[in-house]
């Protein structure tokens, strides 16, 4: 494929994620509090309130792990080089030439919104009680990265669920985790807890 045909390709492809993703975060904050307020009186769970930053960071995982679907596991069906007499193979420079135009919309995404200036949600103590505080800012280069360095889709979604979890509600994350593996397996046909 022509690289001016790929440039169009992967900036129509940026813009449509964005579009796509750009309210998810008011459906995952909407889920959050209607199962709290579902939730016994004597659970002690209390949702919070989020700000924009909040928003910004569930936005941020959401882009990051579908551009990390996109870029592995669907580029690579679309991008091939015909040969006619054994079939279609990906087309591996094509690839790597639309994925880095991909990757570099998105990044530019980020940076007009300014989403380096908001840190992401670790761990910084594990005892004698597990307390979360502010990490690095927001790095896409670096999330995509983990995704593809854990080896497995099956294993980046259960990533994908921790990230998101940390991005809701680190305070009770088993809960938010479990959010955050219903959002992977409805959204994405990946389940974080299936064998």
């Amino acid at each position: 494929m022509d690289n001016n045909v790929l440039i169009e390709k992967a900036k129509a492809t940026a813009d449509l994620l964005v579009e796509t993703m750009v309210e998810f975060p008011e459906s995952i904050y909407s889920t959050y509090e209607e199962v709290l307020s579902e939730a016994p009186a004597k659970s002690e769970i209390q949702p919070r309130e989020f700000s924009q930053s909040d928003f910004k960071r569930v936005l941020f995982e959401v882009l990051c792990f579908a551009t990390y679907i996109i870029m592995g596991q669907e580029v690579p069906k679309f991008i091939v080089r015909r040969r006619y007499i054994l079939g279609s193979t990906p087309d591996a420079e094509g690839i790597k030439y639309y994925n880095e135009k991909l990757f570099n919309y998105l990044q530019e995404y980020f940076e007009n919104l300014k989403f380096g200036t908001i840190r992401e949600i670790v761990i910084t103590a594990m005892t004698p009680d597990i307390q979360f505080g502010l990490g690095e800012p927001l790095n896409a280069a670096k999330r995509v990265a983990s995704y593809v360095q854990s080896g497995a889709s099956l294993k980046a979604a259960k990533l994908f669920a921790q990230y998101l979890a940390y991005a809701v509600d680190a305070e009770n994350y088993i809960f938010t985790k479990i959010l955050g593996a219903y959002c992977v397996e409805t959204n994405s046909g990946y389940c974080s807890y299936c064998p």
